[in-house]
Protein backbone atom coordinates (compact mmCIF):
# COMPACT_ATOMS: atom_id res chain seq x y z
CA UNK A 1 0.00 0.00 0.00
CA UNK A 2 1.17 3.49 -0.79
CA UNK A 3 0.67 5.29 2.40
CA UNK A 4 1.48 8.86 0.80
CA UNK A 5 -0.97 8.87 -1.65
CA UNK A 6 -3.55 6.44 0.54
CA UNK A 7 -6.71 8.62 1.98
CA UNK A 8 -7.03 7.92 5.38
CA UNK A 9 -10.32 8.54 7.33
CA UNK A 10 -10.99 8.43 11.12
CA UNK A 11 -14.12 7.71 12.97
CA UNK A 12 -15.19 9.18 16.62
CA UNK A 13 -18.18 10.12 18.32
CA UNK A 14 -16.55 13.24 19.57
CA UNK A 15 -15.53 16.50 17.64
CA UNK A 16 -11.53 16.32 17.45
CA UNK A 17 -9.54 18.30 15.56
CA UNK A 18 -6.64 15.72 16.31
CA UNK A 19 -6.08 11.95 17.10
CA UNK A 20 -3.62 10.41 19.15
CA UNK A 21 -0.57 8.64 18.90
CA UNK A 22 -2.39 4.84 18.86
CA UNK A 23 -5.77 5.86 17.16
CA UNK A 24 -6.95 3.73 14.28
CA UNK A 25 -7.40 4.87 10.74
CA UNK A 26 -8.98 3.42 7.43
CA UNK A 27 -8.23 3.90 4.19
CA UNK A 28 -11.93 2.55 4.14
CA UNK A 29 -14.51 5.17 4.95
CA UNK A 30 -17.19 2.99 5.63
CA UNK A 31 -14.75 1.02 8.16
CA UNK A 32 -14.17 5.05 10.03
CA UNK A 33 -18.48 5.52 9.80
CA UNK A 34 -19.36 2.34 11.53
CA UNK A 35 -16.37 2.94 13.85
CA UNK A 36 -18.00 6.49 14.86
CA UNK A 37 -21.04 4.53 15.79
CA UNK A 38 -18.81 3.30 18.88
CA UNK A 39 -20.53 0.45 18.71
CA UNK A 40 -20.06 -2.88 21.11
CA UNK A 41 -20.98 -5.28 17.80
CA UNK A 42 -19.44 -4.71 13.86
CA UNK A 43 -19.32 -6.64 10.96
CA UNK A 44 -18.16 -5.68 7.70
CA UNK A 45 -18.31 -7.62 4.61
CA UNK A 46 -16.86 -7.03 0.93
CA UNK A 47 -14.01 -5.15 2.05
CA UNK A 48 -16.00 -2.31 3.56
CA UNK A 49 -18.71 -1.76 1.15
CA UNK A 50 -21.18 -3.28 3.77
CA UNK A 51 -21.48 -2.57 7.28
CA UNK A 52 -23.43 -3.72 10.37
CA UNK A 53 -23.56 -2.91 13.62
CA UNK A 54 -25.46 -2.67 16.99
CA UNK A 55 -24.34 1.48 17.32
CA UNK A 56 -26.61 3.91 19.34
CA UNK A 57 -25.19 7.34 18.28
CA UNK A 58 -24.15 9.04 15.45
CA UNK A 59 -20.86 10.63 15.14
CA UNK A 60 -18.06 11.83 13.06
CA UNK A 61 -16.14 11.10 9.79
CA UNK A 62 -12.90 12.33 9.79
CA UNK A 63 -9.85 12.30 6.74
CA UNK A 64 -6.48 12.96 8.16
CA UNK A 65 -5.46 16.06 7.03
CA UNK A 66 -1.32 15.90 6.78
CA UNK A 67 0.58 13.95 4.58
CA UNK A 68 1.80 10.04 5.85
CA UNK A 69 4.77 8.23 5.68
CA UNK A 70 5.43 4.40 6.04
CA UNK A 71 6.99 5.48 10.18
CA UNK A 72 3.77 7.02 10.91
CA UNK A 73 1.13 3.78 10.37
CA UNK A 74 1.32 0.00 11.23
CA UNK A 75 -1.33 -2.23 10.33
CA UNK A 76 -3.53 -3.11 13.10
CA UNK A 77 -3.01 -6.94 14.35
CA UNK A 78 -6.10 -8.22 13.90
CA UNK A 79 -6.08 -6.61 10.24
CA UNK A 80 -2.86 -8.20 8.61
CA UNK A 81 -4.92 -10.35 5.57
CA UNK A 82 -6.72 -7.04 4.71
CA UNK A 83 -4.96 -3.70 4.61
CA UNK A 84 -9.11 -2.28 3.31
CA UNK A 85 -9.14 -2.45 7.09
CA UNK A 86 -8.09 -1.24 10.04
CA UNK A 87 -3.83 0.55 10.43
CA UNK A 88 -3.04 2.53 13.46
CA UNK A 89 -1.14 6.26 13.74
CA UNK A 90 2.37 5.86 15.65
CA UNK A 91 1.69 9.71 16.17
CA UNK A 92 -0.58 12.57 16.99
CA UNK A 93 -2.54 13.57 13.83
CA UNK A 94 -4.34 16.36 12.40
CA UNK A 95 -7.73 15.17 11.29
CA UNK A 96 -10.67 17.28 9.12
CA UNK A 97 -14.39 17.00 9.83
CA UNK A 98 -15.93 15.43 6.69
CA UNK A 99 -19.58 15.35 7.86
CA UNK A 100 -21.62 13.76 11.17
CA UNK A 101 -22.74 10.21 10.63
CA UNK A 102 -26.00 9.29 10.78
CA UNK A 103 -27.14 5.82 11.72
CA UNK A 104 -28.95 3.94 9.10
CA UNK A 105 -31.61 2.25 10.36
CA UNK A 106 -30.77 -0.71 7.61
CA UNK A 107 -27.37 -1.55 9.08
CA UNK A 108 -28.46 -2.04 12.55
CA UNK A 109 -28.76 -6.10 13.94
CA UNK A 110 -31.65 -6.85 15.18
CA UNK A 111 -32.33 -7.44 19.03
CA UNK A 112 -32.03 -11.60 18.34
CA UNK A 113 -28.54 -11.02 16.09
CA UNK A 114 -27.31 -9.04 18.86
CA UNK A 115 -28.80 -12.17 21.31
CA UNK A 116 -26.80 -14.67 19.10
CA UNK A 117 -23.48 -12.76 19.19
CA UNK A 118 -23.39 -12.15 22.67
CA UNK A 119 -24.27 -15.78 23.29
CA UNK A 120 -21.17 -17.13 20.73
CA UNK A 121 -18.93 -13.99 22.87
CA UNK A 122 -19.34 -15.78 26.11
CA UNK A 123 -18.77 -19.18 24.70
CA UNK A 124 -14.62 -17.94 23.03
CA UNK A 125 -13.45 -14.98 24.59
CA UNK A 126 -16.45 -13.39 26.73
CA UNK A 127 -15.31 -10.09 25.16
CA UNK A 128 -16.72 -7.69 22.75
CA UNK A 129 -15.49 -6.20 19.26
CA UNK A 130 -14.68 -3.10 20.99
CA UNK A 131 -12.20 -4.60 23.87
CA UNK A 132 -10.73 -7.14 21.43
CA UNK A 133 -9.84 -4.55 18.70
CA UNK A 134 -8.09 -2.27 22.29
CA UNK A 135 -5.87 -5.12 23.24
Amino acid sequence: MNVSKTVWFHGSSEVLTSIKAGSSITPTENVARGFSYRPEFLSINNEGRRIRHNGRRSGYLYVVDEMLVDADVTIHPASKDDEWFEWRVSRDVLVKLVKRTEIVEEERFTKEEIAQMREKQKQHSGKSFVEKREE
